[in-house]
């Protein structure tokens, strides 16, 4: 009976796919061969589905089919840190994301602090915990999604102003453990400078 190995396609992809395929039992290629599905190569993102039909000339046949995704559109996404928040105390936050891919599905992200030294790779979730660099100031930070065939998606930021010391209050009068035999007291302060 004949055999038929069709070589390995990487399921999804995003290169075009040339399908090649290895037939034995001394076949007659131009009599006994049928493919059935588009002609190779695929070029053109979507969904493929092929079957190679072989017959011997013993009337013997064997079929084998591969199916394939081609996919070159890179993800989209957002990213917002605490919820949107403008400011925030603390370095530590949690960033909300969301991405999104009609081809083959977001796969995994990375997260950067400058948009030039990434994180490692790792698994798409929609809420991540995430370490703002030290000093008070806006932060950004920066990610970037892939898709399963290996597209990676244009880089997305999210900002929020990190502001961890407290506010300096001055009382300027009255002194401090004066006294008074006024029976009211106006209260003089400045908050960061201000009156």
């Amino acid at each position: 009976a004949p055999s038929i190995t069709i070589n390995p396609v990487a399921n999804p992809t995003n290169q075009d796919v040339t399908l090649t395929y290895i037939l034995s039992d001394n076949l007659t290629p131009q009599d006994q061969i049928a493919l059935t599905g588009d002609n190779s190569p695929y070029t053109q993102e979507g969904e493929y589905s092929v079957t190679l039909t072989a017959k011997d000339l013993a009337g013997n046949t064997a079929s084998k089919s591969i199916s394939f995704v081609i996919d070159n559109t890179p993800p989209s996404g957002s990213i917002q840190i605490n919820n949107g928040s403008e400011y925030t105390n603390s370095q530590a936050v949690s960033l909300n994301l969301s991405a999104s891919d009609s081809g083959s599905g977001v796969s995994q992200m990375q997260f950067s602090n400058d948009g030039s030294n990434w994180s490692n790779p790792e698994a798409y979730v929609a809420t991540k915990s995430w370490i703002l660099t030290l000093n008070d100031a806006e932060k950004t930070v920066y990610v970037r999604f892939l898709d399963k065939a290996g597209n990676w998606s244009a880089v997305y930021s999210g900002s929020i102003i990190l502001d961890t010391t407290p506010p300096a209050i001055n009382i300027i009068s009255p002194q401090d453990n004066s006294s008074t035999n006024q029976s009211s007291v106006t209260l003089n302060y400045t908050i960061d400078g201000q009156a």
